[in-house]
């Protein structure tokens, strides 16, 4: 019968747990950056609902399902079948699609809005469609300079946090091997 040197199988051993330690740092960076992708697809989405609605004159269901399947993410599958949901053929308002759509989201297990995300477009959907282009096009900028603002205040964070969970990954595997051995 053949058997593996101990050494051979304590390295394996420790290279699998550091390994597994940083996937799990990444893993969790990963979550934070894509937080922050997110926020840029957002304002994404509130420039070219902007220009829509400001130029174009394009009705609103049009421009959601537009600019929703353009930007892509979570934001942007909410932000399309709240297009879906609205319109005069469905007889829904669009702050009724809105809560529709969060609550479909949610519903589906999809990857959930942050709440300032989901609070903003509950009152981008209360606003929009109910006054006039000018108006609409006011709050979205207005909406617009409170999500830029959002993201510089909480990029810095969630960048260095996402730089913490990676090396703790690392390091906890690491002393987690060096204890084991």
């Amino acid at each position: 019968m053949f058997e593996l040197p101990v050494a051979l199988v304590k390295g394996a051993g420790a290279l699998s747990v550091i390994a597994a330690g940083t996937l799990i740092g990444l893993g969790l960076a990963g979550r934070l950056e894509e937080d922050l992708r997110e926020m840029e697809r957002l304002e994404s989405l509130l420039i070219g609902l902007g220009t829509e609605i400001s130029y174009a004159l394009v009705p609103l269901p049009e421009a959601l399902r537009k600019h929703g399947n353009r930007v892509g993410g979570a934001i942007g599958k909410v932000v399309s079948r709240i297009g879906e949901l609205s319109g005069l053929e469905r007889r829904r308002t669009l702050a009724e699609a809105a809560s529709m759509a969060l609550d479909e989201a949610a519903g589906l297990g999809e990857p959930p809005l942050l709440p300032f995300h989901a609070a903003l477009l509950l009152d981008l959907a209360r606003v929009l469609g109910t006054t006039g282009h000018k108006e609409q096009a006011a709050y979205i900028d207005h909406a617009l300079a409170s999500v830029r603002a959002h993201r510089r205040a909480s990029e810095d964070e969630l960048r260095k946090r996402a730089r913490v969970y990676r090396y703790l990954g690392v390091l906890s595997s690491v002393s987690l091997v060096i204890v084991m051995l």
